[in-house]
């Protein structure tokens, strides 16, 4: 799976950024891009599409629209659509939490 196909075009605008400089550097992919096991990685592009598609509440993110998920699964054909389901409420549970860690 290439990376972006996975996480959209952030990597061509980075890389884009990084050429400019003078001299011009390689991005510092190793350390920008989050690391995941095979295994993981339906459940991480289904994530990675439906991440922003938040419910929310006074004090901010509670959940992740689980229909969003449900329809992203569905056009992916994603096989195993409950562990992968599980899967991404996991990493939107502790991408929201990171969120309201950074934000006090």
């Amino acid at each position: 799976m290439e990376w972006n196909d996975t996480y959209g075009s952030t990597c061509e605008a980075c890389r884009g950024l990084y050429g400019q400089r003078t001299p011009p550097e390689e991005p510092p992919c190793d350390t920008c891009r989050p690391k995941f096991i095979e295994e993981n990685e339906d459940a991480v592009r289904i994530f990675f599409l439906v991440r922003h598609q938040l419910i929310m509440g006074p004090a901010g993110p509670i959940d992740v629209n689980h229909e969003a998920i449900h329809r992203a699964m569905e056009l992916y054909e994603i096989k195993d659509k409950r562990a992968c389901f599980e899967k991404v409420l996991v990493m939107a549970q502790n991408w929201m939490d990171k969120a309201r860690e950074n934000n006090g």
